[in-house]
């Protein structure tokens, strides 16, 4: 189940990018847009027991999908201007900032070895954001927006876990859904996102609305195959094959960009593949160790 969320999550992330690359022009309509749609995916409650809400899940609920919202706010501020295979190498940099609040709210301290692997963690998300461009070497734009978009992630992948504790998988997931229906207007409270909203939608036809569904679709099934997982095995487990997405991505895009260059192409010289190879290697081989430790 967790590969599958895995999976899902690696084309819809591959998906992003072609979509936002080719069709947007700002990145969070898109991400609107493809919240709006997410209801599509509950067509799984007629095939399941759903329980009454209680006040705690209504609320929790709510506090998971805010702050997924944020978290896919500044992944798509990623998106929109790096490469989705450093993105991807980028998000391993999640259970840094687990630890972090695990030290803040548990009191959780560092031994000698979890230090250095957080070291070479950071490491491998530096060389991840590392640009080769002629003799030069640029930091990328979008290490800051994953950052934060990781912090978010940690906060919602404790959100998740505490608020299904009690309550049927299928019951927290509808209503975790459906607080994702109305929670994306908040977008409309900023001035500029409603000028380019008008905008981008008026340049919007039936082929690209079709493009959003079929990438919310396998965005939600990430969600809906990952919070599962979380309810039925151990945090660790799922979190050391988190790496598996990171490669799926590499591959995928590697093989897009030798064969269907027209539909997505990354930066693959010597250089830069050497960059992202080493940060592939240290950043997967550290968050499977941190996992099972």
């Amino acid at each position: 189940m967790t590969l599958l969320a895995y999976f899902c999550w690696s084309c819809s992330n591959i998906g992003d990018k072609i979509v936002t690359g080719r069709y947007f022009k700002d990145a969070l309509v898109y991400l609107f847009y493809g919240f709006l749609f997410s209801p599509v995916i509950l067509i799984f409650v007629f095939f399941t027991k759903i329980e009454a809400p209680s006040l705690h899940l209504i609320l929790f609920s709510g506090l998971s999908a805010l702050l997924y919202l944020l978290v896919s706010i500044f992944y798509m501020k990623a998106v929109a201007v790096e490469e989705i295979s450093r993105v991807n190498v980028l998000w391993n940099m999640s259970p840094l900032f687990s630890f972090v609040i695990a030290w803040l709210f548990l009191g959780e301290r560092l031994d000698y070895l979890e230090s250095i692997l957080f070291i070479f963690l950071i490491i491998g998300a530096v060389l991840a954001s590392f640009h080769a461009v002629g003799k030069r070497i640029k930091i990328s734009r979008g290490f800051i927006f994953m950052m934060i978009a990781c912090i978010f992630y940690a906060m919602y992948a404790v959100s998740v876990k505490y608020t299904s504790l009690d309550v049927h998988f299928s019951t927290f997931y509808l209503y975790f859904t459906l607080w994702l229906i109305p929670l994306p207007f908040l977008l409309f409270l900023s001035k500029n996102f409603r000028q380019v909203f008008k905008k981008e939608t008026l340049r919007m036809n039936g082929r690209v609305l079709l493009y959003i569904v079929v990438v919310s679709i396998l965005a939600r099934l990430g969600v809906l195959f990952y919070q599962y997982a979380l309810t039925r095995g151990p945090v660790s487990l799922i979190n050391a094959l988190e790496g598996a997405q990171t490669v799926m991505v590499f591959l995928i895009t590697a093989i897009l960009t030798r064969f269907l260059p027209n539909i997505l192409q990354e930066e693959m010289d010597k250089r830069n593949i050497l960059f992202k190879l080493v940060a592939l290697l240290i950043v997967v081989t550290v968050v499977v160790i941190l996992s099972f430790r």
